[in-house]
């Protein structure tokens, strides 16, 4: 999968010349001048995935060098920028991929019905296989919303047994309808399913001379995705946590649960509804007017600041931290694949199956910033303790990093799991960690001050005499 590409609808004015180049490469029939005239009409649809020269290169590094996954150290491969293909070298934006298509009216009884005809559809071969051409399907196929507690519970109960080992209780379910909770759904209807099953099935075939699209045989949906209304098929929940640091609170964002439908799985919506959620959250707009983004403000979750946070203009969202099981080497790679980086491991996390279970601290920092310096900076960082962030004295003082709030505990973090909360030490479970690390920002507050008095004292004794 891909996180820096962008999709828009196409521009006849400037698309046009790349167009041409792509289909050259992309079909073996060639398109006349009539075909890229009509690209200019009222009656074309058609959507383009564009890239810069430092997106693609950064893609493309990150397929030939994936993060080692089994690394014991957790360090990032210090990693050597191969060079960019040779078709998308150009320093602006460029289109990498393109879907293009036309409404068509079939005959049936007495009425005409609508269709979409898809023209052509193809994606850059230096890109291919890195989801460009995936997403496309997933935003025709699925719509994406805010979670409705009213109505999406119960089948969020579904997903979460299909998805977890662990099974979470009716406090973990009530704390959704809680203004607490921040969280998207992706949705789909049984038609949209099933088209989209169909597709992963049996791809159009590019290189068709006719470029007539095959006649289809429809394979069932999916025993669970079998409703004729729209239904919930994948969800991101999480909260904000406001995580103490050098004199100001600083807000982080925690993903409780993340999953897909596990008929819909490797076809993209896991990955688009994860970055719409981070896009969502990452906003400097977010945490200072939550309403226009149709959550509700959390009367805990963010006037939870201290004086200085309300004296100065909210911060934006800098990290996205979830845990996941450790030994499940899928799913830490979907992370890691990312701009997920593995932290910690935390022992005996989990509680299911009669065993106790490891837990990996997941980090993203999602501060917005050109992606070559981000790889430069994820590449030279060493060991766990600046996996997290770079931190100064001060900050290993008041203990900045989210691994304190690990420690602390709110109406989410006591939810009980399959019987049992996650694991946590004595001293965490007691609040000790977090009441030591206000402790240490008071003592050195207090010290700060008091040096800063005997200097002013005696500059004033200094003057008079």
């Amino acid at each position: 999968m891909l996180g820096n590409i962008d999709y828009r609808p196409l521009n006849p004015a400037t698309d046009v010349p790349r167009l041409r180049e792509l289909h050259d490469v992309c079909f073996p029939v060639k398109y006349d001048d009539r075909y890229y005239n009509w690209l200019s009409s009222s009656h074309c649809i058609a959507l383009v995935a564009t890239s810069t020269e430092n997106q693609t290169e950064m893609s493309v590094l990150r397929e030939q060098q994936p993060l080692a996954e089994s690394d014991d150290t957790n360090v990032s491969p210090v990693l050597s920028v191969p060079p960019p293909p040779p078709a998308l070298t150009h320093a602006e934006s460029v289109v990498v991929g393109f879907i293009i298509g036309k409404i068509k009216y079939v005959e049936g009884p007495l009425l005409m019905n609508p269709v979409v005809y898809i023209a052509t559809f193809g994606v850059d071969p230096g890109l291919q296989g890195r989801g460009v051409g995936m997403r496309f399907w997933s935003d025709l196929y699925h719509d994406y919303r805010p979670l409705n507690p009213a109505t999406d519970v119960p089948r969020l109960r579904e997903l979460h047994d299909v998805c977890f080992p662990v099974k979470y209780d009716d406090r973990y379910y009530n704390w959704l309808s809680s203004s607490h909770c921040i969280a998207l759904v992706a949705t789909s209807t049984e038609n949209q399913t099933e088209m989209s099953v169909l597709r992963e099935q049996q791809p159009l075939a590019e290189s068709d001379d006719t470029n007539v699209s095959p006649v289809l045989s429809v394979p069932p949906p999916p025993p669970a995705l079998t409703h004729a209304e729209s239904v919930v098929v994948g969800f991101i929940i999480g909260k904000i946590k406001y995580v103490e640091g050098p004199l100001l609170m600083n807000p982080v964002v925690y993903i409780a649960t993340f999953g897909v439908d596990p008929g819909l799985q490797g076809r993209g919506v896991g990955h688009e509804i994860l970055e719409r959620f981070v896009s969502l959250v990452s906003d400097a707009s977010f945490l200072a007017t939550p309403a226009c983004a149709d959550f509700a403000s959390p009367p805990n979750g963010w006037s939870l600041r201290s004086f200085l946070n309300r004296l100065t203009p909210p911060k934006p969202l800098s990290q996205v931290w979830l845990h996941c099981l450790a030994d499940d080497a899928k799913v830490v790679g979907f992370y890691a694949k990312r701009d997920f980086i593995a932290v910690e491991r935390i022992p005996m996390y989990y509680e299911f199956g009669g065993g106790l279970h490891d837990a990996q601290v997941m980090v993203r920092e999602v501060t917005r910033e050109d992606p070559a310096a981000a790889a430069m900076r994820k590449g030279n960082r060493k060991g766990t303790a600046r996996a997290w962030h770079h931190r100064s004295w001060w900050d290993v003082l008041c203990g900045t990093t989210p691994a304190g709030a690990l420690e602390g505990q709110d109406d989410l973090d006591e939810v009980v799991v399959d019987g049992v909360a996650p694991k946590r030490s004595a001293l965490a479970m007691c609040g000790f960690g977090r009441s030591m690390s206000t402790l240490g920002c008071y003592v050195a507050g207090l010290v700060g001050t008091c040096v800063a008095a005997a200097l002013l004292f005696m500059a004033a004794l200094r003057i008079r005499g």
